[in-house]
């Protein structure tokens, strides 16, 4: 599977099939010098959900360990990965809807962002805000302070809080107090930067306004995206977006991998 083919045998194409269904897959065939190496925007698709499924499941398990809860993968993120591989990704609507071609000739800022968009349900809108809230609630963050809270921020939060005690060393259960103080005061923290950046993107055709440009652009920058570099089709930028986020969940889910063997 190349960027924007895909190969098979010919043998198997016409094996069985009549002249109807070969003359059909025969209109989409290209040559040869067409074709892009890369990785296809259905392979992109895959690995990064396969990723947030992984943070899921690491999540999960650290906070598991370190409040007694007993919640699953997908009480957090929605996503039943264990029924999606034994009913077939096929059956998947969402992974469906952000696995679709991506035309390379011609990608247009209205599709980008209708991507955009379907990438932030499978990523964003699946988590789960409650259990999210049960968790930051236990590690002694103020209700003052997270009442107006909603998942993406309660997660930011929850990993802010991983960050302090991984890199002071302070104890995740007998310094409470002192680690979210810290989390608190630093306004800095954005783990979630990205996702976040997606939430501003799917929401321009909603709240279309004079600074919808200036959005665009701090939300492409946010993701890695030069926004000068783009010539009017957003076929590339697409490509680039799946690979920022993928990054983003393997950062993460080596931050809460490594702490919960140094912590356990």
């Amino acid at each position: 599977m190349e960027k924007n083919a895909i190969k098979i045998e010919i043998k198997k194409l016409y094996e069985g099939n009549g002249y109807t269904v070969i003359d059909y897959w025969n209109k989409f065939s290209i040559h040869p010098s067409e074709i892009i190496e890369g990785e296809n925007i259905a392979g992109k698709a895959e690995r990064l959900t396969r990723k947030f499924f992984l943070f899921g499941r690491i999540l999960t398990n650290l906070f598991n360990g370190l409040l007694e809860l007993n919640y699953l993968a997908k009480d957090l993120i929605s996503l039943d990965e264990e029924r999606v591989e034994y009913t077939g990704w096929s059956g998947f609507s969402e992974f469906n809807a952000i696995a679709q071609h991506v035309d390379l000739k011609y990608f247009s800022k209205e599709q980008f962002i209708s991507r955009c968009k379907k990438l932030y349900i499978i990523l964003g809108e699946n988590l789960k805000e409650k259990p999210l809230r049960k968790i930051v609630d236990m590690l002694g963050f103020p209700a003052s302070d997270t009442e107006k809270l909603r998942s993406i921020k309660l997660l930011e939060l929850i990993i802010a809080y991983i960050i302090v005690a991984d890199e002071s060393g302070l104890h995740p259960l007998t310094n409470k107090e002192i680690i979210v103080g810290r989390v608190l005061e630093n306004k800095n923290f954005n783990p979630l930067l990205k996702l976040s950046a997606m939430n501003s993107i799917r929401q321009l055709d909603a709240h279309k306004t004079n600074d919808s440009k200036a959005r665009l652009n701090k939300a492409l920058t946010d993701l890695g995206v030069q926004p000068n570099s783009i010539s009017n089709n957003y076929a590339n930028t697409c490509w680039q977006i799946y690979d920022s986020l993928d990054e983003m969940f393997v950062r993460l889910n080596v931050l809460f991998s490594n702490y919960a063997a140094t912590f356990y």
